[in-house]
Order: C-alpha cells, then sequence, then structure tokens
C-alpha cells in the first residue's frame, strides 16, 4: 500500500467549556397538523422567514442575555416552526463575530431531505442584521479557543498536525500534539485531538473527508514534512485536496451516490429500460424509484410543499458506441443544460438540479422543486433556447405515475 506524505509544506483538568454553544440541536415534536400541501415550499420559507424576521431582534437578544429561560422560549419557539417547515430539522445557535450578534448552524443529520430542504431555507435568507444562518456547522473560527488545561488555553494555532494522505484509498490520516497532552489522560488526550480537527474542519468536511485522528506520542520537529498548525489545518487541507482532485469542501448532501437501473424488463425508451450510468445528490429518491423501493421519499416532499421530477430529452448529437469524440459531446451538452437550469432554478429560489441520468436513447435531468409552477416556465425557457433539443418531458419520481406529467419542448 503506497502512502503519500502531505507535501504541504497526566493529571490536569481538561475543559472543554470555553466553547460550549448557546444552544445544542433540539428535538422538538414536530406537527404538520393544519398544513396546506398545496402550499408550496418556496412560499412556506418566506412565510418562515417573515415569522423570523418580526422576532428577530428579541430571538438575538434573549439568546445573547445568558438567561437559561429565555434561551430555552427562544429555542423551543424556532426548534417549533423549523419542524413545521421540515419535519425533524433541528438547530444549534452560538454567539456570533460579535457578543451580541448570533451564529445558527441547521442540523439535518444524515436525511438527504432535511439536508436539501435546509439547504434552501438558508439559501433563501433574507438580510437580518447581525444573524448568520448556516446549512451545516462551519469550520470554527481558528482564533477561537476549544477550552483550556487548567490555566492553559486551548488555541488552535498551538497545535500541531501530523497528516499523511492515502492516495489509493483516498484517506486522511492526522496525528495531533498539543505540549499539554503530557498532562492528561490518554482518553482526554484523544478527546481533545478529535474535537481539534471536528471543529476546525467544519461539519461538512469533517464528514465528506475520510479521515482517522490519533495523538502523537511526542512533539514533532519545527520543520517536520507534513505538519502543520492547528488553525492551518483547514486551508491547507483543502487546498491539498483539491490539487488530488478529492472535492473536500463538498457539504454532505451533495455527495454523488447513484442506483442504477433495477433488474427485470422496462419498456425501450423509457428511464427504467434506457439508462446506462448517472449520479445523484438525492440517492434515496433515485433508490426509491429505480428500485421500486416505495414512495417515502416523494411522499415526504408532498407534505411540505415539494415535488421531484426528472426531464428526459432527445438531441441531434448521434452518439457512436465506443467513440471518445461522440460520447464527449453527449456530456457536455447535459451539462450545459443541467448548469443553465440550476443557475435560472436556484435565481428563483424555484429549485435545483439533483442528478442525471444517461440513456441509450434518452438523456434525463434530475429535479428538486421549491415551487413546481414558477419552475416550469424555467424549464420550458432553458430546453427551447437550445436547439440540439428535439424534443423534452417532465416526468414524476413517483413509481405510479409512468407516463409523461407536461411536455416540455
Amino acid at each position: 500500500m503506497k502512502l503519500r506524505h502531505l507535501a504541504w509544506m497526566g493529571a490536569a483538568v481538561l475543559s472543554l467549556g470555553a466553547s460550549t454553544p448557546l444552544l445544542e440541536a433540539g428535538t422538538s415534536s414536530f406537527r404538520l397538523a393544519g398544513e396546506d400541501a398545496a402550499t408550496s415550499f418556496r412560499a412556506r420559507v418566506a412565510a418562515f422567514w417573515s415569522w423570523f424576521g418580526e422576532h428577530a431582534d428579541e430571538h438575538r437578544e434573549a439568546l445573547s442575555s445568558r438567561d437559561p429561560v429565555r434561551i430555552r422560549e427562544v429555542k423551543q419557539a424556532i426548534d417549533a416552526r423549523l419542524g413545521e417547515l421540515v419535519p425533524g430539522l433541528t438547530f444549534a445557535a452560538d454567539f456570533g463575530a460579535t457578543p451580541d450578534s448570533v451564529a445558527v448552524n441547521l442540523v439535518s443529520g444524515d436525511d438527504r431531505t432535511r439536508q436539501l430542504l435546509g439547504r434552501e431555507l438558508v439559501a433563501s435568507m433574507p438580510a437580518l442584521p447581525r444573524w448568520m444562518w448556516s446549512p451545516w456547522r462551519p469550520p470554527a473560527d481558528p482564533t477561537r479557543s476549544l477550552g483550556s488545561i487548567g490555566s492553559t488555553d486551548l488555541v488552535p494555532r498551538d497545535f500541531r498536525v501530523y497528516c499523511e494522505w492515502n492516495g489509493e484509498e483516498t484517506h486522511l490520516s492526522l496525528a495531533v500534539w498539543h505540549d499539554g497532552f503530557p498532562k492528561l489522560k490518554p482518553e482526554d488526550r484523544q478527546t481533545l485531538a478529535t474535537r481539534l480537527v471536528d471543529r476546525m474542519l467544519g461539519a461538512a468536511t469533517a464528514k465528506r473527508t475520510p479521515h482517522t485522528v490519533t495523538v502523537l506520542e511526542k512533539a514533532p520537529a519545527a520543520d517536520a514534512e507534513g505538519v502543520v498548525a492547528g488553525d492551518e489545518l483547514y486551508t491547507t487541507l483543502v487546498e491539498f485536496l483539491k490539487s488530488e482532485n478529492f472535492d473536500a469542501v463538498t457539504p454532505p448532501e451533495m455527495v454523488e451516490d447513484y442506483y442504477g437501473p433495477p433488474s427485470g424488463e422496462h419498456d425501450a425508451g423509457t428511464r427504467l429500460g434506457d439508462l446506462l450510468s448517472g449520479a445523484s445528490r438525492y440517492p434515496d429518491l433515485v433508490a426509491d424509484f429505480n428500485l421500486d423501493m416505495g414512495t417515502t421519499t416523494v411522499s415526504a416532499l408532498t407534505k411540505v410543499g415539494a415535488t421531484a421530477g426528472y426531464v428526459g430529452f432527445t438531441h441531434t448529437i448521434e452518439r457512436v458506441p465506443l467513440d471518445t469524440e461522440s460520447g464527449l459531446a453527449w456530456i457536455a451538452i447535459r451539462k450545459e443544460l443541467a448548469s443553465a437550469l440550476d443557475a435560472k432554478l436556484t435565481a428563483a429560489h424555484a429549485g435545483t438540479v439533483v442528478g442525471f441520468g444517461d440513456g441509450a436513447k434518452r438523456v434525463w435531468i434530475d429535479v428538486l422543486f421549491f415551487d413546481e409552477s414558477a419552475a416550469l416556465p424555467i424549464v420550458r425557457s432553458v430546453f427551447a433556447a437550445d436547439a440540439r433539443v428535439t424534443a423534452a418531458e417532465l416526468y414524476s419520481f413517483d413509481r405510479h405515475e409512468l407516463e409523461p406529467r407536461t411536455k416540455i419542448k
């Protein structure tokens, strides 16, 4: 196994309380009773921000007050509204860049529906002074203490991290050192090392990048290859992994997984009978459809006013088997259309492209709609503008609706 070094280049009490957030992720009981399923997710998001904007100052003052009663009341109020918007979506809050500002990070877990809808919620946020919202926990402020060992502040720049990259397995080994480690028990050293890496990389990068964290047995040499200061870990790691063509900064909901065509016979020319390859940011949606696993995902979207569909289109580019040039031309048209469509849908907060499928007869672009009625004119305009597209239709991801829903071109 070939390993490549990154070429970038006790009895004491361990306290981690210095960076305890204002609010940890909550677990409220959520309800959909009384919700109008016909109301689009885009409209429901606008209603959420309208409500939040009316109470933004009082919420911020309460969260910054350090009064546990006021904090709990605000937590419950925001939790309830988030849960009504997207069941299971919760949040954590901490002090922002200034003492009277608040940073909110959504907590969606591994649920792709919550991840994607939460991402749109943050993208739709209006300007609210002294508030910062993120769809996931970002890397921590590198100047902020992670806690203390006795009277010693645990500042990220005082840590050293030895980094080793296994390019064959796309795995990162991180070994951490701090001069205070000899004062700590082995388990506390591991806790602190893991906390440093988790906080410096942020939730998205830490989850996206396969890695292990261990503790160095002694301080590394100042000029040791592959050693970086703790406050430089995120920027250095991202730069290196990009050079390795490994996308470390992609948040969890953007990971490309894909479920191919199911077994069995399907009509020629249909997505299920035609599919050759594909990729998706919403693999459970694709799995439900391609593997006939039910309608759990589309049902969950319907309840919150969102829908998912895919556009199947034919074009004038002939694909010659085993001919690389014609294959690249085929891919180029799909990329151009997907990029143009995603940009316009995103700008209108009407939807987002979540994947694609290449078939023998047609190409398929998968779309998550936040407001389908607003999105359809955009979809039609994008396909109408490309002369290479000869015909296009919109289909549902519901296996009970295999016929085209509407003509696009």
